[in-house]
């Protein structure tokens, strides 16, 4: 029977009768801490967190204007927002040596070779989904996250990035937000590209508000966004509203407030789940842009359940 890594001193247990795919001994060792923060009693910091950091990866023109081309946002946008997410969780649940993280991996090099922009531009992207959640989690989570975990994390997104092909990706979370403070001084301004996805973005997230009500939860939302990026620069270059430090400061102690009362979560993500965008579940091959997913049988199947 494979043994079950030993938590870190200051690692919390794992939340009773959570289900997770088998890791191997090896990345059980090295991003297991990481992956039982994501998928256990931080995960809906963690679902939150890679939102802003998908939307914060707007901030570039080359990155908007690259994505903004496409189409596939505008016209699909929470079906590429989930499929974003799916990928990430894919490698992160499974691990990175396993063959359904390669299926994602292959997914974003082909998504990847056809967009423009230097390494600094996909670095910036990958940096994002490092630093967004695991800021959001520190700041207005259920709890920091530990030593260990942190260090699992840098682990975690610096195999991603060798995996991708980037060189020199940060290895820690300094690193990462001192990349992308660099970054974001040079590189980061308002485009129409990001105005337009943005926009797009929040649109489908209020959908499901009656439409009289639509324009003050439209408001809303593009202000709690900026409040919760917190990071001026990223907001005002996606055309959110400048959110004073005081009322970024109360906003973000009143979800720590609310978060911190509520009980652990469960298991955050089961590969192949059901959602709103894949009612009946997902094999890898449905996932990404359509000109860019594999044909052919994806490694797994289908899941038989998960949250709608």
């Amino acid at each position: 029977m494979r043994r079950r890594r030993a938590p870190g001193r200051d690692a919390p247990p794992l939340v009773p009768g959570a289900s997770r795919p088998e890791l191997s001994e090896a990345d059980e060792r090295l991003y297991g801490p990481f992956r039982d923060a994501v998928l256990g009693d931080l995960g809906t910091d963690f679902r939150l967190g890679f939102k802003l950091a998908y939307l914060w990866s707007f901030a570039s023109p080359v990155v908007a204007g690259a994505l903004d081309a496409t189409g596939e946002i505008r016209q699909r946008p929470v079906r590429r927002a989930k499929d974003t997410s799916i990928v990430v969780y894919e490698i992160l649940a499974s691990g990175p040596g396993s063959e359904r993280a390669q299926h994602m991996v292959d997914l974003l090099q082909r998504v990847h070779r056809r967009v423009p922009g230097g390494p600094d531009d996909h670095l910036f992207v990958l940096s994002t989904l490092f630093v967004a959640p695991v800021r959001l989690v520190d700041r207005a989570g259920r709890r920091p996250l530990t030593g260990v975990e942190r260090a699992a994390a840098g682990r975690f997104f610096g195999r991603l990035a060798d995996d991708l092909g980037l060189e020199g990706a940060p290895r820690s979370q300094q690193e990462a937000e001192a990349f992308l403070d660099r970054y974001v001084a040079s590189s980061v301004a308002p485009s129409p590209a990001a105005a337009r996805l943005t926009a797009s973005t929040i649109d489908a997230l209020v959908a499901s508000v009656r439409p009289a009500l639509r324009p003050v939860a439209r408001a809303v939302a593009r202000t709690t966004f900026a409040a919760l990026l917190d990071a001026p620069a990223a907001s005002g270059a996606l055309g959110l509203p400048r959110v004073p430090r005081p009322v970024r400061s109360l906003l973000l102690g009143a979800r720590r407030a609310l978060r911190r009362r509520a009980a652990p979560d469960g298991v955050a993500f089961t590969p192949g789940e059901p959602s709103r965008v894949h009612p009946k579940g997902y094999d890898l091959a449905d996932v990404g842009p359509e000109q860019h997913r594999a044909g052919g049988t994806a490694p797994g199947g289908r899941a038989s359940g998960g949250r709608a």
